[in-house]
């Protein structure tokens, strides 16, 4: 009796159920600390006219962002990718701070990390910036974030921005 086929049958079956284990049981986070960073970066992803990758006319949300969030010791910087799973991904991997997007663009396990600031509303959809609680930054720029967005919506700062933007 040939038992070479029987062999490469369960070699195959065990290799196969090994690699389905790695991927689809494979933790959200390879890591539970924030990369070490130079700066603060809230991570976006290309929403035209909101977010751009366009360095001259950011986009009105980089634009609020950058004034709202704030580090007594490191720039902040909006670090914008071409498509939102890119975004989530920076985010969730290196346990960013803040990412600017849609509560559509997290799982619901990621977003039970995250904390969300409502920032604009457009066609239906309401763009929110999302403080890492993972991060040990991510409460405090929170706090900070939501001061800063009521001073700026007090001081016309938030409608400059509107209009320069055509978001009336």
């Amino acid at each position: 009796m040939n038992r070479k086929p029987l062999k490469i049958v369960i070699i195959t079956v065990v290799l196969f159920a090994l690699v389905f284990s790695l991927v689809y049981a494979a933790p959200a986070r390879v890591s539970a600390k924030p990369v070490d960073e130079k700066e603060i970066k809230v991570y976006a992803y290309r929403i035209e006219p909101l977010v751009t990758m366009d360095e001259e006319r950011p986009g009105f949300l980089s634009e609020v962002a950058k004034l709202i969030v704030e580090d007594p010791v490191m720039d902040v910087i909006v670090e914008v990718s071409p498509v939102a799973v890119l975004m989530k991904y920076s985010l969730i991997q290196s346990v960013g701070a803040a990412a600017i997007g849609l509560e559509s663009d997290f799982s619901g396990a990621e977003l039970k990390d995250l904390v969300g600031l409502p920032l604009h509303v457009m066609e239906g959809k309401e763009y929110m910036l999302y403080f890492n609680t993972i991060n040990p930054k991510g409460q405090p720029l929170y706090e900070a974030a939501v001061k800063n967005l009521e001073e700026i919506k007090n001081d016309g700062t938030f409608e400059e921005l509107r209009k320069k933007y055509n978001l009336d």
